[in-house]
């Protein structure tokens, strides 16, 4: 009889056993952000400098090369062609986080940080090496102090980069806004809504909690890729240009703090850094662009734009001509220029500064530049976007136009093969109008 009763207890002591190891698995799987089934696709947000190459790395020895997608840039992660990447198990790349949020809402998304400071002396040592662009001729010309000077109003590389690319600001900004604090709460909680925010200084615990919220194999010996000689010199920056870089990375030096607390605490099982600032209901992938401040003062605007054929029907000469007006002098100001097909691949871009053209203009004038290229593209609707902007101040535009204008490339204007396709610049032209009296 005791047999018995023990027996029809049995069904029930299981039922109670299972349902507490259940309990137990999801709250382990929670507390440490483990999702019950792991996540097959990925997207990598590489901030340049940061140990990103090193990151990638580890992924190849999880993934196969195929599975892979090549190093891609704004232009090639854009809002419309989402479906080219969707065979790539990880999309990987310099891109915008606002060309991001086109293409990640159901991936795990992964970002590095390195202290600002650091980074910012690594990249002018690694550009002194690099091909000769503008920003790499200034980094192989000038010492870095001088560099720092130079560039010192530039969000692209020593203002602030870091809260600059998370805020999602858009394009066409010519300066921050006055709330330096609403910029870099809009950067926090950009930065909380990627699934996996690793620390370049932290890199072996970084790799260690990547693999095992993915169920990857953590290497066995670190690696280490594409480092610069940077640290050996980094003591000997002087004070004066410690200063400037301080100063200028009041916000980023902020955001990188919280970056570190975001990676201890999901480190420690905890989810966000502060539950305080940012409760678990931050929606992961779902990234939050900080309004660009309107400026009614730009000091250039582009006042129209044409693309247009010269000649006949059969004419393969393409004139793009950009108007504009400056209120003050501008010193090197850059008219950049860029094609894309309907995909938002980018067939040709160009600008006066690395191109070394001479763009005249007078302040409070009308002026008018143009490019005449020889077009040889498949057929389609091609868009032109055009900005104005300075060198020191990369990152900032004076004036930003996507898809300024369009012009359609048809019969028999058409590429003679589909192995030949793009645009040869062939004249350009920058011209201060002067209305006769």
């Amino acid at each position: 009889m005791k047999c018995s009763r023990a027996i029809r207890r049995t069904p029930a002591l299981v039922i109670s056993v299972l349902r507490f190891i259940f309990a137990l698995v999801v709250s382990r799987a929670h507390r440490h952000r483990e999702p019950l089934l792991l996540p097959k696709h990925y997207i990598f947000n590489h901030i340049p400098k940061t140990g990103g190459i090193s990151l990638l790395a580890v992924c190849g020895q999880n993934l196969d090369p195929a599975e892979i997608s090549p190093h891609l840039g704004s232009g090639g992660v854009s809002l419309a062609p989402v479906a080219r990447f969707e065979h790539y198990k990880l999309i990987q790349g310099h891109f915008s986080v606002l060309a991001q949020a086109g293409v990640c809402r159901s991936r795990y998304s992964m970002t590095l940080l390195r202290d600002p400071i650091r980074r910012i002396f690594s990249t002018y040592t690694f550009w002194r090496t690099e091909p000769e662009n503008p920003w790499t001729a200034k980094a192989k010309e000038l010492p870095f102090a001088d560099f720092v000077r130079y560039f010192m109003d530039s969000p692209a590389i020593v203002h602030n980069p870091y809260t600059h690319h998370l805020a999602a600001i858009g394009r066409d900004c010519g300066a921050y806004s006055a709330d330096e604090s609403a910029l870099l709460a809009v950067a926090k909680r950009n930065l909380a809504a990627f699934n996996f925010v690793g620390i370049c200084e932290e890199f072996s615990r970084s790799v260690s909690l990547l693999c095992a919220e993915l169920g990857w194999r953590a290497p066995s010996l670190m690696p280490h890729q594409n480092r610069t000689a940077s640290e050996d010199r980094f003591g000997g920056i002087d004070s004066q240009t410690m200063e400037i870089l301080r100063d200028r990375n009041r916000i980023d030096l902020e955001l990188y703090k919280f970056a570190v607390q975001l990676f201890h605490a999901r480190e420690a099982g905890v989810g966000t850094a502060s539950s305080s600032e940012f409760p678990d209901s931050v929606e992961p992938n779902h990234f939050v662009p900080f309004p660009a401040p309107y400026d009614p003062n730009r000091r250039a605007t582009i006042q129209w734009v044409s693309a247009e054929w010269v000649g006949d029907e059969s004419s393969r000469i393409l004139e793009i001509a950009v108007a504009f007006k400056t209120r003050v002098p501008i010193a090197g100001l850059s008219l950049d220029i860029r094609v894309v097909d309907v995909a938002e691949n980018i067939v040709w871009s160009t600008d006066t500064s690395s191109e070394c053209l001479e763009l005249d203009y007078e302040p409070g004038r009308d002026c008018r530049a143009a490019f005449l290229s020889e077009c040889a593209l498949p057929r389609g609707i091609y868009f032109v976007t055009v900005a104005l902007s300075e060198l020191r101040r990369i990152g900032f535009y004076d004036h930003w136009i996507n898809h300024a204008t369009s012009f359609m490339v048809a019969p028999p204007r058409v590429a003679p093969s589909r192995y030949v396709r793009g645009m040869r610049p062939q004249e350009f032209s920058s011209v201060v109008i002067r209305h006769s009296s």
